[in-house]
């Protein structure tokens, strides 16, 4: 699977955001909570991409696999307050 860019990451975030930004304003609840899964899954799967690489990364392993626990994290969160609205991931 091909490295996800940082600044390509950042747009994907960006648009999530006002995605779930605009659901929340319409009061769509289930809308806003589908969005933060995929906002949440998003971020999973970026700092998964840095973990177990060599150089050049090596430096930044340990921030790269603090962040990743940090995103596992706040998906378990985001995945619970998902659920109390009935969105499911696939």
């Amino acid at each position: 699977m091909p490295i996800k860019y940082h600044d390509d990451f950042m747009e994907d975030v960006r648009v999530m955001i006002a995605n779930i930004t605009a659901c929340k304003r319409k009061g769509d609840k289930v809308g806003a909570a589908k969005e933060s899964l995929k906002l949440a899954n998003a971020r999973v799967a970026y700092y998964e991409q840095f973990l177990g690489m060599d150089s050049p990364h090596t430096n930044y392993a340990k921030a790269y696999r603090e962040d990743y626990e940090k995103a596992l994290q706040l998906r378990a969160d985001v995945r619970d307050e998902a659920a109390e609205y009935g969105v499911y991931e696939d």
